[in-house]
């Protein structure tokens, strides 16, 4: 008998999923031989088949354990990292850009910090700072506004 919650065996005295914690109530019908073990979940109306092979049943499961709706909410997630990824290397080379790495006359300093990458590299998290402050400040601005109007 498997926890249809995680997919995790259950024992058949088990109360609750020992990997999830969903609490099982596990009865059978009365013509044993013919019928799969029933596991039916406390929280829910519908009972679920040990056996996952139900072609037609949205809930079971396929054989990496995964549905076809999770895996293209996967895919829908991984285009969205991307897109955030890409846009943050955007606005980084954008900061680095607008840094200017003219060494700073500071007297009686002689350290080694005063040299054109590391004077960049510190313009440039400064800068994409200020970026990502004003595009937060704009989608909060504008998330109210498209409260307000619908």
């Amino acid at each position: 008998m498997r926890c249809n919650k995680c997919g995790a065996e259950l024992l058949p005295n088990d109360t609750f999923c020992g990997s999830c914690g969903a609490k099982v109530v596990a009865h059978s019908d009365n013509d044993t031989a013919s019928k799969p073990f029933i596991v039916t979940y406390e929280d829910e109306e519908t009972p679920y088949s040990d056996s996952f092979k139900q072609p037609n049943n949205k809930n079971a499961f396929s054989p990496g354990g995964k549905t076809s709706s999770d895996a293209n909410q996967l895919s829908q997630t991984a285009k969205s990292g991307k897109s955030k990824t890409s846009g943050l290397v955007v606005v980084l080379v954008i900061a680095w850009a607008a840094g200017d790495g003219t060494p700073m006359n500071i007297p009686g300093y002689d350290g080694t910090d005063n040299v054109p990458f590391w004077l960049k590299l510190t313009d440039m998290f400064l800068y994409s700072i200020y970026i990502l402050l004003f595009v937060t400040i704009v989608a909060i601005i504008a998330s109210g506004i498209k409260k307000k109007i619908s």
